[in-house]
């Protein structure tokens, strides 16, 4: 079966090597020749990149498999290209920067980015260049892309494309290459070299927002569609006497409190983040939930036990602890992460008419919970 074709995106590069813009456009067949619905693409620009949402599936079965390679032709001469042949765990977040981070997060579709981002250091793409097209004269180019799967199927899309002027722009981005520092209101944020993935438009700003029921600065950092590559930092002063309760908290997409942890350094709290979005330095007292689910004091079947916090930990932060013993003695228990359930089965490497049971949670900020039983 010849992999699948969704859609293609064009990509307007600017002069600094970011992204002006971005247009999609749909097949009107299904392929594995396919065609638009107009063979000329014209583009106010003088450089583009392209993309392409597509999966490929295998014989027997409907799942959407990803794709094994593909090719970029301008004028049948190869500007871009890539297989799946190997992959080095270490560049996994280089990904990121392999599909469309800002159109996966916004609209859940996997597009392959046919272009290399000017500081995307992913080293398995093959060397034929970094696949942004030049189209500054005006001239059309006939462009072809081939995608292919591990038996050689392939699926195949071509047409003409024009620019129709240079687009120049006046924008002032943060370099991808360069240190960048700033401030706003208490906080401060800094990021490394190569922190992002090609120039951007980066706004940072002082906010408040209001965490149970009160309010709290905040700092306002770009959005949650822009990918960063690796953790930036995000400096505020705290109170010398609580140093052990405050944590970095963001929000997640459904508006539940997530947070990065972080240390303190000169009566500085300093947390890695590696997402943008809007953070707040937040004063977390309030402890874990331990809920009983099966307690048999017979031990004919599993105890059991569900943990729960009120913050999700993300980056470098320290999830739920847990200590559990009989008559003193420590029990080893299953930690169950997907359902957050802590079990306990091992009745027979325990001694013989076992008295008190203890449990203990404890969460990033040692915000503790305690569950006894007596048998």
């Amino acid at each position: 079966i010849p992999p699948t074709l969704e859609s293609i995106h064009m990509h307007t590069i600017g002069e600094q090597g970011e992204v002006l813009d971005k247009e999609v456009r749909y097949f009107k067949n299904k392929g594995p020749e396919y065609e638009l619905h107009s063979n000329t693409w014209t583009v106010d620009a003088s450089e583009v990149g392209l993309g392409l949402q597509m999966y490929d599936r295998m014989d027997g079965s409907w799942n959407k498999n990803g794709i094994y390679g593909y090719q970029v032709k301008v004028d049948n001469q190869v500007v871009f290209s890539w297989k799946a042949d190997r992959f080095t765990f270490d560049e996994t977040r280089y990904i990121n920067a392999f599909w469309d981070y800002e159109r996966q997060k916004s609209h859940g579709q996997k597009v392959y980015l046919m272009y290399k981002q000017s500081c995307n250091p992913f080293s398995y793409f093959d060397n034929h260049g970094t696949g942004v097209i030049n189209i500054s004269d005006g001239v059309a180019r006939r462009i072809e892309i081939i995608v292919t799967d591990l038996h050689k199927n392939h699926s195949t899309v071509s047409f003409n494309l024009v620019g129709a002027h240079t687009v120049s722009t006046t924008q002032d981005l943060i370099a991808c290459d360069t240190i960048f520092t700033n401030k706003a209101g208490k906080y401060t944020v800094k990021f490394e070299e190569n922190a992002f993935y090609s120039p951007i438009d980066l706004k940072i700003s002082s906010v408040t927002k209001k965490i149970d029921g009160k309010d709290y600065p905040a700092v306002s950092i770009g959005n949650t569609n822009i990918s960063v590559n690796g953790y930036y930092s995000i400096t505020c002063p705290i109170p010398k006497n609580e140093l052990d309760q405050y944590t970095m908290v963001s929000w997640d997409s459904r508006g539940r409190l997530i947070h990065f942890g972080g240390d303190t350094i000169n009566g500085q709290y300093v947390a890695k983040v590696d997402q943008l979005g809007t953070f707040a330095l937040y004063k977390d007292q309030q402890p874990p939930k331990i809920e009983l689910i099966s307690f048999d004091k017979s031990m004919k079947s599993a105890w059991k036990f569900r943990i729960k916090d009120q913050l999700t930990a993300d980056g470098h932060a320290r999830g739920l602890s847990y200590h559990a013993t009989l008559d003193g003695s420590w029990l080893r228990f299953r930690y169950d992460e997907k359902n957050d359930l802590l079990i306990f089965d091992d009745f027979n490497r325990i001694s013989p008419n076992p008295k008190q049971f203890r449990l203990e949670v404890w969460d990033h900020n040692l915000n503790r919970s305690v569950l006894q039983r007596t048998l």
